[in-house]
């Protein structure tokens, strides 16, 4: 018998004083819904559906103690947590349940791809001189 259990390591981050913490998974069909809602997310989307859109992958990642505090700092204007945070913190939430964000790292100069891609930078190399 083969066993797909596997451990699920424990998602934290932390801003200012506050330390969050993620679910340790995401219901498959949660996440693939999620996934399809924010691929279908354009340029030209309005600012509100990208921040709903932001928002969701907070909702469904984020313990309930957690996002609640999140919410709540969103709104503080004594201790906010902004908007480039927010950015960077979906960024990093959807990295860990193994999304992609629809807006990628910029590639190198040279056009070829970055070096933390998986790819070996001497996989195209010629053997003879």
């Amino acid at each position: 018998m083969r066993d797909f259990t596997h451990d699920r390591p424990r998602i934290q981050f932390k801003v200012g004083d506050d330390i969050f913490e993620c679910a340790p998974a995401i219901p498959a069909r949660t996440l693939m819904n999620f996934a399809v809602r924010f691929d279908s997310i354009t340029e030209k989307s309005t600012g509100a559906d990208q921040m709903d859109a932001m928002v969701s992958i907070l909702e469904v990642s984020l313990k309930p103690e957690s996002l609640k505090r999140f919410l709540l700092r969103m709104e503080d204007n004594e201790d906010p947590i902004d908007l480039i945070q927010v950015n960077d913190i979906v960024e990093w939430v959807m990295g860990e349940y193994g999304l992609r964000p629809t807006t990628s790292s910029e590639p190198s100069a040279s056009g070829q791809p970055l070096p933390d891609d998986g790819t070996n930078s001497t996989a195209n190399t010629s053997g003879g001189a």
